[in-house]
């Protein structure tokens, strides 16, 4: 169980003691665990795009789990560069 202090200093300011939570030290693993990137994109995928779908369309996907999201990426990426559009 955490406890946690207050103390009240000379001056009337309040000191809060908050015990440290986790492994002392860190954990000596964390490459292991760090975030990977999963898709190989030039630039990290940082704007939101929305568009609508039928609604089998979309039952579709939630049913099979698919990755929808990178497989709309992949489409609009095809189909700029098809129009001769690069994307860097």
């Amino acid at each position: 169980m955490h406890v946690i202090r207050a103390m009240i200093m000379k001056d009337g300011s309040r000191n809060i003691v908050v015990p440290r939570k986790g492994r002392p030290g860190g954990n000596p693993d964390i490459s292991k665990y760090a975030f990977k990137q999963k898709y190989q994109w030039s630039q990290s995928c940082t704007e939101t795009l929305a568009f609508r779908v039928p609604p089998a369309m979309k039952s579709a996907l939630k049913s099979e789990q698919l990755n929808w999201q990178e497989i709309c990426r992949k489409a609009i990426a095809d189909a700029l560069k098809d129009k001769g559009i690069e994307i860097r």
